[in-house]
């Protein structure tokens, strides 16, 4: 969302200030303090973690933590003085897109994983995070595009990561060993293919459509909005619990 703020989309008014970029700093606030709690629910990934250099991690806090006070400095000169200032918002924006992209590498830089270590894996990361971003800031046209793609783009990766990892198992000592191994991972993998059906359904089919033929208002675009974010927590669900690992051979 303050990927789009930044560049002034939407062209707000001075009173909207305090809303739009409230919402985007909290969410953005949130989103670094969350992004490794499902990984420390398993003793796989605490393991997989202690192993790798926290570079990635740092680098997504660093820009995540600057991208929110640049964000924080452009709404307060467009709430005080009724003026965007370009520059700010513009590295706001970019900062915005890094942190996405370092969040991406977090999971990307697990050798062991083979799903998180495709390089199809910060693509995803930064169309969901543009996609809802749009969707948030009403930017009706921009969210179109990008819920239209990612959801294309949603389906291949699914698939190309199914045909990675078989590729990779030709060891077979280590398939069917999961990252999570709790009875809701193992509910969900036995059922994947229900919910990669209707996690598409709640990321596209049901919100391009309300999108394309209604006519748009504030409350339909969060409508859409939350529809289109259980989409993204039940493909983010199976992102983890169908997490494989290998030992990494030197």
């Amino acid at each position: 969302m303050l990927a789009f703020l930044g560049l002034n989309l939407p062209p707000i008014e001075q009173s909207e200030v305090p809303f739009y970029y409230g919402m985007g700093i909290v969410l953005a606030a949130a989103g670094l303090f969350a992004v490794e709690i499902p990984l420390k629910q398993s003793k796989t990934a605490l393991s997989i973690m202690a192993e790798t250099p926290p570079t990635w991690s740092v680098r997504f806090r660093a820009f995540g933590i600057c991208a929110v006070i640049v964000a924080a400095a452009t709404a307060a000169a467009k709430y005080m003085i009724d003026f965007h200032p370009q520059t700010l918002g513009a590295i706001s924006s970019m900062l915005s897109v890094f942190a996405i992209i370092t969040l991406s590498m977090v999971f990307n830089q697990f050798r062991s994983v083979p799903r998180w270590r495709s390089i199809l894996t910060p693509v995803m990361f930064v169309l969901s995070g543009l996609a809802a971003g749009a969707l948030m800031a009403t930017e009706v046209f921009a969210a179109l595009i990008l819920m239209a793609v990612l959801s294309a783009f949603q389906v291949f990766y699914i698939f190309w990561n199914d045909r990675l990892v078989r590729k990779t198992g030709n060891d077979r000592d280590w398939r069917g060993r999961f990252i999570f191994e709790d009875d809701w991972a193992k509910s969900a993998r036995s059922r994947k293919r229900i919910l990669r059906w209707v996690g598409f359904v709640f990321l596209a089919l049901i919100p391009l459509p309300l999108f394309w033929f209604a006519n748009l208002s504030f409350t339909l675009i969060y409508v859409v909005f939350a529809l289109h974010c259980i989409g993204l927590v039940i493909y983010r669900w199976l992102f983890f619990v169908e997490a494989e690992f290998m030992p990494v051979r030197a």
